[in-house]
Order: C-alpha cells, then sequence, then structure tokens
C-alpha cells in the first residue's frame, strides 16, 4: 500500500468514526467543520480527492520533466552531431581548396613548360636554319667559341635517342650551364642584357631534358 491509498484509508477512518458526533452536534451544517461540502464525510472525500489529484499532479509533473530531459538530451545529440558534421565539412572544404590550388599551380607550371619548350624548340629550328636572334650580351667576342659549340650542337642533333644523342644532350647541357654561369658573373655588362641572356640559355636547356623525342623529331624533319 502507498502513502496515498493510506492517506484515502486514514481519511475515510476519520469520517466513519466522526459520523454520530456529526449527527449529535451537527458537524455537517454549513457552519461546522464540514461547511465546505456540508458533512465531516464530505470534506473527508474531498480531502482525499485532493490527496489523489496532487499525487497524480506530481506523477504527471515527473513525467513531463523526464519527456524534457529526454528532448534535451536528443538536443544536445542533435547539436553535438552537426557540430561535427559542421567540422568534418570545414575540413573536407580545406582539403578540397588545398587539393585545387595544388591542381591549378600543377597546370599553371605545365602549361608554363609548354610554352618554354615551344619557344626552345623555335630557337632551335632558328639554329638549324642558320638564322638564330642571339641576345646582345651573347654576340659578345669572348663568348664566340662558346656559341659555335651550341650551334654545332643543336645543328648536329641526332634524333634516333641513341648513345650519340645522349651525348648530344650532355655535351649541350654542360656547354650551356658553363656560358650561363661566366654571363652572370660579368658584371660589365647590362643587368638586362644579362637577364635575357641567361632566359635564352636556359631556354636551350629545355631541349636536353630526357625523352624530347617530340622535339628531337620536329629538328630532323627539317
Amino acid at each position: 500500500m502507498n502513502a496515498t491509498s493510506s492517506l484515502v484509508v486514514s481519511s475515510l477512518l476519520v469520517a466513519v468514526m466522526a459520523g454520530p458526533a456529526a449527527a449529535q452536534y451537527g458537524w455537517g451544517y454549513r457552519y461546522g467543520y464540514g461547511y465546505r461540502h456540508g458533512t465531516v464525510l464530505g470534506d473527508a472525500y474531498s480531502g482525499a480527492s485532493e490527496l489523489v489529484y496532487a499525487r497524480g499532479q506530481f506523477l504527471k509533473d515527473e513525467a513531463d520533466a523526464a519527456k524534457t530531459w529526454v528532448e534535451v538530451a536528443r538536443a544536445r545529440e542533435a547539436l553535438y552531431y552537426e557540430a561535427a558534421e559542421w567540422r568534418q565539412q570545414t575540413i573536407e572544404s580545406r582539403a578540397q581548396a588545398v587539393l585545387a590550388r595544388a591542381e591549378a599551380r600543377r597546370a599553371r607550371t605545365a602549361e608554363e613548360s609548354q610554352q618554354r619548350y615551344a619557344e626552345a624548340r623555335k630557337l632551335a629550328r632558328d639554329i638549324r636554319d642558320g638564322m638564330p636572334v642571339w641576345p646582345e650580351a651573347l654576340r659578345q667576342p669572348e663568348y664566340a667559341a662558346s656559341m659555335t659549340m651550341i650551334e654545332s650542337i643543336v645543328q648536329h642533333w641526332n634524333p634516333n635517342g641513341n648513345a650519340f644523342d645522349a651525348a648530344y644532350r650532355s655535351a649541350l647541357a654542360t656547354e650551356l650551364g658553363v656560358l650561363e654561369n661566366r654571363v652572370a658573373a660579368n658584371e660589365g655588362i647590362d643587368f638586362r642584357d644579362r637577364v635575357a641572356a641567361v632566359r635564352t640559355l636556359r631556354l636551350l636547356r629545355e631541349l636536353t631534358a630526357a625523352g624530347d623525342a617530340t622535339a628531337n623529331r620536329e629538328l630532323a624533319m627539317r
């Protein structure tokens, strides 16, 4: 038996015991103890019902509180999930941005490399045709021997890709590197002329890249 049932039973016992007194002293009238409902028994039932109602309201409040707690817990879990998802999306977005920038750099580098190859092949064709246009710094008498050697290597380039081709590549790369250092260190030449000369020599070094069979075939067709 729970507390509510005990209170109800106690109230009924009090009402039963008070019945004779109510009959003797008139407590059942308005100005007696039962003024609210007219009799002591009615007051007892009313009190018991209020206790039952209070107990039910308490249980309802507990149920509402439990429901609210569950909703708060669900909302908290949903918030944590959304925060984790947002962090994951942020990480993925940053990773995608990094990959996009890297891809853009690779594409830009590839495009610039293709442009340099195109310029190098054009310069090589001009050398094979005997009409190269060299920067002023490379036309200095002190560099005449090196320039003659470079033109000779390019004119006799072997397009078959055999051992002689590798030798030509190595000789051209060596001669270009030595001449580039000499020109860059010569402070007697105007700075802009030195820059143009170094750029041209580095452009020719594109031809020494291993596996440039396409450039070799184009040179051989001239």
